[in-house]
């Protein structure tokens, strides 16, 4: 087994550590993009929800109006 140049770990263990590290940080953006997912499909039914509400408002006023 062969070391780094100061003798102190080695290089087999230094590739099995970036291996660690590198799995985590996949898992990490993983996560951050179900999270992005998440709060898009929040922001799209909200944006629904809004344009629902307005149209609801819309036809509400429409109607009291012909009545009056």
């Amino acid at each position: 087994m062969s070391t780094d140049l100061q003798g102190d770990m080695p290089l087999d263990g230094r590739r099995e550590f970036r291996g660690v590290i590198i799995r985590l940080e996949q898992q990490h953006l993983k996560q951050i993009t179900d999270v992005v997912k998440q709060h898009f499909y929040c922001g799209i039914g909200g944006a629904c929800w809004d344009h629902l509400m307005g149209f609801s408002i819309w036809l509400y006023w429409r109607r009291k109006k012909k009545e009056a």
